[in-house]
C-alpha cells in the first residue's frame, strides 16, 4: 500500500466512524473524529500537491 492508498483508507475510516456515531455521542469526541479526518485529507492533499505520488 502507498500513502495516497494509506490516507485515502484512514478519510474513510474517519468518515465511517463519523457516519455510525449516534446522539448520544460527545460533541467532544465527534470533534475530534472530525479533526483527525480533516488531518488525514490534509495530508492526501499536501502529499498529492508536492507531486510526491508519482515517486512511488
Amino acid at each position: 500500500m502507498d500513502l495516497v492508498e494509506a490516507f485515502q483508507t484512514e478519510i474513510e475510516f474517519w468518515n465511517d466512524m463519523l457516519c455510525n456515531q449516534t446522539e448520544e455521542t460527545s460533541p467532544e469526541i465527534l470533534q475530534r473524529m472530525q479533526m483527525a479526518k480533516r488531518l488525514a485529507e490534509q495530508k492526501l492533499h499536501l502529499y498529492s500537491a508536492e507531486g510526491l505520488d508519482s515517486v512511488n
